[in-house]
C-alpha cells in the first residue's frame, strides 16, 4: 500500500476527521474573553461567553430592558379582547426581546460600521456587509410583523397610536 492510499483512509486526513478537530476548537472561549464581564449569551450548557469587545448590553442589563419593555409594551396594548390576550401575551415577550435586540444591534453597527473585512483562506479576501447589519436587516422585519399582528388585536381607532408609539426606536438618533 503506498503511502497515499494510507492518507486517504486516515481519520484525521478525511475531511470528516478534520471537520471534527474544526468545531472542537470552536468551543473554546475566545481568548480576548475576561470571564468578569458578564457577557454570556444563551442558557444552561447552550450558553456561549462573547468577547468583550462584540457585548454592548450585559445579561443582567439585557434582562432589565426586557422587563421594562414587557411592562411598557402590556401597558399599550392592555385594551387587547381577552379572548386574544394569550396570543397577544407571546407577541409582546417576543416584540420586547426583539426591541432590546435591536436597539443593542444598532449600537453595535454604530460602533463597527456597516462593513467588514473576512478572508476565506490564504487567497480570498474582501469586504462585506456586517453580520450586525444581517441581523438587523432580518429581525427589523420581524419586528415589524409582530407589532402589526399586535395593533390588528386592539379595537378599532386605537392601533394608529400604539403602532407609533411601539416602533418609536427606528425613530430615535443615538
Amino acid at each position: 500500500m503506498s503511502s497515499e492510499t494510507k492518507k486517504k483512509k486516515s481519520p484525521a486526513a478525511s475531511p470528516r476527521g478534520k471537520a471534527s478537530q474544526e468545531t472542537s476548537s470552536k468551543t473554546a472561549p475566545p481568548s480576548s474573553f475576561e470571564p468578569t464581564d458578564g457577557c454570556v449569551r444563551g442558557v444552561g450548557k447552550e450558553a456561549e461567553k462573547v468577547p468583550k469587545n462584540t457585548c454592548i448590553y450585559s445579561e443582567t442589563e439585557r434582562k432589565r430592558k426586557i422587563k421594562k419593555e414587557l411592562k411598557r409594551l402590556k401597558k399599550l396594548l392592555e385594551n387587547v379582547d381577552e379572548t386574544k390576550k394569550s396570543v397577544a401575551q407571546n407577541l409582546i415577550e417576543d416584540a420586547a426581546f426583539m426591541y432590546v435586540t435591536l436597539d443593542e444591534t444598532k449600537q453595535i453597527i454604530n460602533r463597527d460600521g456597516i462593513i467588514e473585512e473576512y478572508q476565506n483562506g490564504a487567497n480570498q479576501k474582501g469586504f462585506k456587509k456586517s453580520s450586525a447589519v444581517e441581523v438587523y436587516d432580518k429581525m427589523v422585519n420581524t419586528y415589524s410583523k409582530v407589532v402589526k399582528q399586535l395593533c390588528e388585536m386592539l379595537p378599532a381607532g386605537e392601533s394608529d397610536d400604539v403602532a407609533e408609539s411601539i416602533l418609536d426606536f427606528a425613530r430615535r438618533v443615538r
